[in-house]
């Protein structure tokens, strides 16, 4: 076998490796993305959740303000009709 035909078949053999590790590679990348996007996705639905739960907590500390107010004006009005 002259030593060019060698070579050939040498250089043939790195560009097919190099065409499994792209191939391996890009599968992968691939299979890492999807596995980021349920991660991202999970993240996004923990937030929103959060979220959620905090408008919540804060609604209801408005509540017990507006009742708390509710319950003095009431007092307020009881020790005026004492008063009179």
């Amino acid at each position: 076998m002259p030593y060019f035909e060698v070579i050939e078949m040498q250089i043939q053999n790195k560009k097919n490796q190099m065409n499994k590790i792209e191939n391996h590679y890009d599968i992968n990348m691939d299979e890492n993305s999807h596995k980021i996007s349920r991660v991202e996705s999970s993240i996004n639905e923990t937030n929103n959740n959060n979220d959620m739960n905090k408008n919540k907590e804060i609604s209801e500390a408005k509540k017990v303000r507006q009742v708390k107010k509710l319950m003095k004006e009431g007092l307020r009005h009881e020790r005026d009709k004492k008063v009179n």
